[in-house]
């Protein structure tokens, strides 16, 4: 079930990569294609050096968007995960990028790195499937019969 997970997660990071090197790789071909025209600064040029800047801005935008909405995910369920409140998480992640750009995110990441508790091990007999342990009842101390006095032999006169 893991392994299924894993291999999905690391399916959508290959594709938005490749979704970036490409947008990255058109931005710059429009650029190289400028360069080669007889007047590289004629005004008819300008809409596509203005395509390709807009490119070069929405990347640079998008890619720290699509890597802090993973960070966030990451440490929310590993919040949950841990027994913290994962929504408090999140919302201290988003005001420090919000304020301090990629900076923020850093800091966000190396503050719950630092401060967050360290996961339990599993426990055996608590998880599905496993029976639950016998139920023993208290122990008592073992009961003895009363002692009688020892009897002594009859006295002959």
């Amino acid at each position: 079930m893991n392994d299924s997970i894993e291999r999905k997660k690391k399916a959508a990071l290959t594709l938005s990569i490749a979704l970036c090197m490409t947008v990255a790789m058109f931005a710059i071909a429009s650029t190289a294609v400028l360069g080669q025209d007889e007047y590289p600064w004629d005004t008819e040029d300008w809409e596509l050096f203005g395509m390709a800047i807009a490119t070069a801005l929405l990347i640079c935008i998008l890619v720290p968007i699509i890597i802090a909405i993973l960070v966030a995910i990451w440490m929310y369920k590993d919040a949950e995960k841990r027994g913290k409140s994962g929504a408090l998480w999140v919302i201290i992640l988003i005001l420090l990028t919000l304020f301090l750009s990629v900076l923020g995110l850093i800091i966000a990441i190396i503050i719950w790195l630092v401060v967050r508790p360290p996961y339990p091990p599993p426990q055996p007999m608590m998880q599905p499937g496993y029976p639950q342990p016998p139920q023993y009842p208290p122990q008592q101390p073992p009961q003895y019969p009363p002692q009688q006095p020892p009897q002594q032999p009859p006295q002959q006169i």
